[in-house]
């Protein structure tokens, strides 16, 4: 009997290890393809078959001795052919940004001979400098090196929804690689960018079916923590349902409220109104399933987490009726609520209360703009007609209509030129460096007119919420470089930067930011948002009342200081 255990722990101890070897190999594999996929001179040229370089060798690789794995990269880069010395590569780099380039990985547990390292090394110092099959920068912007990435040429293999084991590593594999290499905001990332690797491995290996398939990208896409990354598939859909309460809620005060009514008729026949707490949903309790969304939704922060929870998923149902618990003057009522199908309750909860104007004067000396509902050509017209205005407020809790708000800071914001932001860009001659994007795609460097007497002189007070993300956010950053103005409301959404897609094995994909933004002094505003000078946080009482509290706390504030 104890020769038996024994055996038995010495067979665990020695398939944990083969598991760990197995993992090591292969997340060293992934590193070195996508090294050579974005360095090596012969392969951006995009002449062979990258992905199925990388599937012919996951097997090869996988249960390789030392030994094995040195003979496997000898003959990898033999077949590559040889480098010529890049007399244009400049590897000095003066005001490149460099906190995202590790290449530590290349000597890291000896795993890689000398020889094979000194060659690794070489191409990194003898990259190529032409235009790369893979990447590039986004067409959208006309000088195409001044760009988020772009990676044209990715395949997706639709046919394969759920892919064979090699091709279900390539999708990890592509994935972590442009993370590594082009994502802006890799130094901030949670949890070390290799460590997610060695995690997501096995993960993916141990996927049975199209939906644990999809939940592993899901997972993979969570750990970037980029509102610009949502992932999403229609198994994982049907997995929340197809069905939505037929009302909006938020959270306020640690509470669910309903803020918005969607469908008067089945609300009413609830009994739900403006203000409600709802405490469970589909026999849940609310607080258990914010726990429970709160692992697959991907967010910059926890606040705008949250927020993407509420809209997506809080109130979801695969029925058509839903049972709630709903608080109401200190007393929990349990009702049976009919539902909206999932698209049409999008579609109301995004929609605009078309009763408030775009723009009015709130009085003789304050007026008012919502950046959502007005267009660029009416912009010249409204400023004349407010130029006397003691303030003006802005509204960018809302995702900009169109550049009215830059027509705004390009003409009546400052006195002069500013800069309102620093933006940096992947530096496509040298993979994993960014540097700051300048020139005629830089919009946010010196913005405004020179002399600008005609600029306008009163208060500038900009309205702002999580809601204001993004583009919102790049227009925040340029309000706040004017002489007066002050922002009152909540932190905005901390999400960024242009988004770049990211092709999937099976024909999916996910986004992420692909500009870094920063204040024009080097602060961030991922992850963190911008913070008001003025914090205004929403309340229960002022739901009730149909009060807009951060419009009114704005008001207050011009009629204070005007």
């Amino acid at each position: 009997f104890t020769w038996l255990v024994v055996c038995l722990f010495a067979d665990n101890i020695n398939a944990q290890f083969r598991n760990a070897q197995t993992n090591d190999n292969l997340a060293n594999l992934c590193r070195i393809w996508g090294f050579l996929k974005y360095y090596h001179p012969e392969v951006a040229r995009g002449t062979m078959d990258w992905d199925s370089v990388l599937i012919a060798l996951i097997p090869a690789v996988k249960n390789a001795d030392k030994l094995q794995l040195n003979n496997i990269y000898t003959d990898l880069l033999a077949k590559l052919g040889t480098v010529k010395t890049c007399t244009a590569c400049d590897n000095k780099l003066p005001g490149r940004i460099k906190k995202n380039l590790n290449l530590e990985w290349f000597g890291k547990k000896n795993f890689l001979s000398k020889e094979i390292v000194l060659k690794l090394r070489y191409i990194q110092l003898n990259r190529t400098l032409d235009s790369n099959y893979y990447v590039s920068g986004s067409p959208y912007f006309e000088t195409k090196d001044m760009a988020n990435a772009f990676f044209k040429n990715e395949k997706k293999y639709k046919q394969m929804r759920f892919p064979l084991y090699e091709y279900r590593l390539l999708s990890l594999f592509r994935f972590w690689n442009i993370i590594n290499y082009y994502y802006p905001y890799k130094y901030s990332l949670k949890e070390d960018w290799n460590a997610v690797l060695h995690k997501m491995i096995p993960v993916f290996e141990n996927t049975k079916d199209t939906l644990a398939y999809d939940k592993a990208l899901q997972q993979l896409v969570y750990s970037i923590h980029d509102s610009h990354a949502d992932f999403t598939t229609r198994k994982l859909e049907a997995e929340y349902g197809e069905y939505r309460a037929p009302f909006y809620c938020r959270i306020i005060e640690g509470k669910t409220v309903v803020t918005k009514i969607l469908s008067d008729s089945l609300c009413k026949l609830a009994g739900i109104k403006i203000g409600d707490i709802v405490e469970e949903w589909d026999r849940e309790q609310i607080s258990e399933r914010i726990k429970r969304f709160n692992k697959v939704i991907p967010a910059s922060n926890e606040a705008v987490r949250v927020r993407d929870i509420c809209f997506r998923v809080l109130l979801a149902t695969r029925k058509e009726s839903a049972s709630a618990g709903v608080l109401r003057n200190g007393i929990t009522v349990s009702v049976n609520i009919t539902c909206l199908k999932k698209q049409e309750a999008f579609m109301k909860q995004l929609s605009d209360d078309n009763t408030t104007p775009a723009w009015r004067k709130i009085n003789e000396g304050i007026a008012y703009i919502n950046f959502g509902k007005i267009k660029e050509s009416e912009i010249d017209s409204i400023m004349q007609a407010f130029k006397n205005c003691k303030a003006i407020l802005f509204d960018l809790r809302v995702y900009p209509k169109d550049g009215s708000w830059f027509s705004v800071i390009q003409n009546y914001i400052y006195p002069g030129k500013r800069n309102c932001a620093l933006v940096t860009q992947p530096d496509y001659s040298y993979p994993g460096m960014f540097k700051i994007l300048s020139g005629e795609d830089a919009l946010w460097e010196n913005t405004g007119k020179e002399n600008n007497a005609g600029y306008y002189k009163g208060n500038v007070i900009v309205l702002v919420n999580d809601d204001t993300q993004s583009q919102g956010e790049t227009a925040t950053m340029a309000f706040r470089a004017g002489p007066n103005t002050i922002l009152i409301g909540t932190a905005t959404a901390g999400t960024n930067g242009d988004i770049s897609e990211i092709p999937f094995v099976g024909g999916m994909s996910a986004n992420m930011s692909g500009l870094g933004f920063f204040y024009p002094d080097g602060n961030e505003i991922q992850r963190k948002g911008i913070i008001p000078d003025v914090k205004i946080l929403p309340t229960i009482s002022g739901v009730r009342n149909g009060s807009d509290e951060i419009l009114q706390a704005a008001i207050n504030w011009a009629l204070q200081h005007s």
